[in-house]
Protein backbone atom coordinates (compact mmCIF):
# COMPACT_ATOMS: atom_id res chain seq x y z
CA UNK A 1 0.00 0.00 0.00
CA UNK A 2 2.81 2.50 1.05
CA UNK A 3 4.82 1.33 -2.47
CA UNK A 4 1.37 2.48 -4.14
CA UNK A 5 1.31 5.94 -2.38
CA UNK A 6 4.66 6.52 -2.98
CA UNK A 7 4.22 6.09 -6.80
CA UNK A 8 1.53 8.03 -7.15
CA UNK A 9 2.86 10.97 -4.99
CA UNK A 10 6.49 10.87 -7.35
CA UNK A 11 3.91 10.58 -10.13
CA UNK A 12 2.19 13.90 -9.05
CA UNK A 13 5.90 15.44 -8.63
CA UNK A 14 6.67 14.31 -11.83
CA UNK A 15 3.89 16.82 -13.32
CA UNK A 16 4.15 19.48 -10.62
CA UNK A 17 7.51 19.17 -8.64
CA UNK A 18 5.81 22.44 -6.69
CA UNK A 19 3.30 20.31 -5.26
CA UNK A 20 3.97 21.05 -1.36
CA UNK A 21 1.14 18.70 -0.39
CA UNK A 22 2.28 15.67 -2.34
CA UNK A 23 6.18 16.46 -1.75
CA UNK A 24 4.56 16.32 2.08
CA UNK A 25 3.03 13.36 2.10
CA UNK A 26 6.30 11.67 -0.02
CA UNK A 27 8.59 12.81 3.53
CA UNK A 28 5.33 11.46 5.45
CA UNK A 29 5.68 8.00 3.22
CA UNK A 30 9.29 7.59 3.93
CA UNK A 31 8.81 8.19 6.96
CA UNK A 32 6.29 5.28 7.51
CA UNK A 33 8.68 3.14 5.75
CA UNK A 34 11.48 4.35 8.41
CA UNK A 35 13.41 6.08 5.78
CA UNK A 36 13.78 8.88 7.85
CA UNK A 37 17.30 10.68 5.23
CA UNK A 38 14.53 10.65 2.48
CA UNK A 39 11.51 11.56 4.50
CA UNK A 40 13.79 14.71 6.00
CA UNK A 41 14.81 15.29 2.04
CA UNK A 42 11.50 15.71 1.10
CA UNK A 43 10.49 18.33 3.56
CA UNK A 44 13.37 20.02 3.35
CA UNK A 45 13.00 20.56 -0.55
CA UNK A 46 9.40 21.64 0.24
CA UNK A 47 10.84 23.95 2.77
CA UNK A 48 13.01 25.36 0.68
CA UNK A 49 10.52 26.61 -1.88
CA UNK A 50 7.64 27.50 0.60
CA UNK A 51 9.19 28.27 4.19
CA UNK A 52 6.19 28.39 5.80
CA UNK A 53 4.57 25.59 5.00
CA UNK A 54 3.25 24.44 8.52
CA UNK A 55 2.93 20.50 7.85
CA UNK A 56 6.36 20.03 6.38
CA UNK A 57 8.07 22.12 9.15
CA UNK A 58 6.32 20.17 11.73
CA UNK A 59 6.94 16.69 10.38
CA UNK A 60 10.42 17.68 10.14
CA UNK A 61 10.77 18.69 14.02
CA UNK A 62 8.82 16.07 14.78
CA UNK A 63 11.42 13.75 12.65
CA UNK A 64 14.66 15.42 14.14
CA UNK A 65 13.16 15.87 17.55
CA UNK A 66 15.29 18.69 18.06
CA UNK A 67 13.70 22.02 17.50
CA UNK A 68 10.96 23.36 19.29
CA UNK A 69 7.37 23.67 17.61
CA UNK A 70 4.13 25.18 18.44
CA UNK A 71 1.46 22.47 19.81
CA UNK A 72 -1.12 23.03 16.73
CA UNK A 73 1.47 22.67 13.93
CA UNK A 74 2.95 19.25 16.07
CA UNK A 75 -0.43 17.88 16.40
CA UNK A 76 -1.06 18.76 12.54
CA UNK A 77 1.62 16.87 11.89
CA UNK A 78 1.29 13.95 14.13
CA UNK A 79 -2.37 13.32 12.39
CA UNK A 80 -0.63 13.35 9.02
CA UNK A 81 1.73 10.67 10.03
CA UNK A 82 -0.80 8.69 11.45
CA UNK A 83 -3.85 8.74 8.65
CA UNK A 84 -3.09 5.77 6.11
CA UNK A 85 -1.46 6.53 3.31
CA UNK A 86 -4.19 7.63 0.83
CA UNK A 87 -6.33 9.20 3.24
CA UNK A 88 -5.74 12.35 2.30
CA UNK A 89 -7.67 15.39 0.44
CA UNK A 90 -6.17 17.86 -1.44
CA UNK A 91 -6.04 20.90 0.11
Amino acid sequence: MLAEAEQEMLASLRLEPEQLDARNMLGVIYARQGDKARAAAQWRDGLRNAPDHGPARANLTILDGKQPVPASEKEEARSYLQKPAGSYEDR
